[in-house]
């Protein structure tokens, strides 16, 4: 049986979806993970954690908002650890962000690549992976970190650049670039992701893995394809870019592939063709 906490997020949702349409048997409960967790919580026999909660704080440098992401993101795992390890669970499975890893301007990032976070956000999410390493250590039981790329799908939150640039392509409003249109990034749909979640689920191996496609796409690339995938071209790309330094994110994910059988099913366009299938039959329905 597993345990699934930030079930109402973006991907807890895709993933709470997929599970049911399988009959996977989970359960979630109502708590909150900043706050000292009784084992109580966890069902008798549970196996499995999927720890999906997380914040992001809305402004880098809001001192409220980072010490929501720090109760979250690194006090909250270390109390569900604690939970866990006096319930007797066998296996947490965190799910963490290339955000680790430190920006690079060529070449691809693997788990032993150098982790050099520069947000407040994947500094919480890099020592909440050591912390989950040492305790299981500790403890003797298995863990799996997931490095995710950028996820998208389904549900993703429309303030942030993509899921705001969709809003716009799916209304036939322009897209605006901003800042430096060449830093790229490893974008990943979120059904990969629900599915590399259930491979991490049945692995038996404890350790990191980075889960993305392996493609980098640039701020301008991705507004391009974009405007012809979701907008048949249809849409002004306005540039008020002010650099154009090549420097990003892009997984190499060959241990994926290797250890946990994970395969990505989705490239940008498919996923993008998705989504639009899916806006579609929302809008006719």
């Amino acid at each position: 049986m597993v345990f699934l906490t930030g079930y109402n997020g973006f991907i807890g949702s895709n993933l709470r979806g997929y599970f049911a349409d399988r009959k996977i048997g989970y359960y979630t409960r109502k708590i909150d993970i900043r706050n000292p967790l009784p084992a109580s919580v966890i069902k008798k026999g549970t196996r499995t954690i999927v720890n999906l909660a997380g914040y992001i704080p809305k402004g880098s440098y809001e001192l409220d908002e980072n010490e929501k992401c720090l109760a979250v993101n690194l006090i909250g795992m270390l109390n569900l650890i604690d939970a866990a390890v006096l319930a007797g669970v066998k296996k947490i499975i965190q799910v963490s962000t290339i955000m680790v890893y430190e920006r690079k301007s060529r070449g691809k990032i693997a788990e032993v690549s150098k982790t050099k976070p520069d947000t407040f956000y994947g500094l919480t999410k890099l020592y909440a992976d050591k912390l989950l390493q040492q305790k299981a250590e500790e403890n003797r039981f298995k863990y799996i970190s997931l490095r995710l790329g950028f996820v998208y799908g389904t549900g993703m939150d429309r303030e942030y650049q993509f899921g705001h640039w969709l809003k716009s392509a799916f209304s036939g409003k322009k897209l605006s670039l901003f800042g430096n249109k060449k830093e790229y990034r490893d974008y990943i749909y979120v059904d990969d992701v629900v599915k590399s979640i259930t491979k991490a689920i049945n692995c038996e191996e404890s350790g990191i893995y980075n889960i993305g496609t392996g493609v980098k796409y640039t701020s301008e690339c991705l507004a391009k394809t974009i405007n012809r995938e979701i907008a048949d071209n249809r849409i002004e790309i306005v540039d008020k870019t002010e650099n154009a330094i090549n420097i990003g994110y892009v997984f190499n994910i060959q241990k994926a592939v290797k250890c946990l059988g994970f395969k990505p099913e989705y490239d940008l366009c498919k996923g993008l063709r998705e989504l639009k299938q899916i806006n579609k039959t929302r809008n006719t329905s």
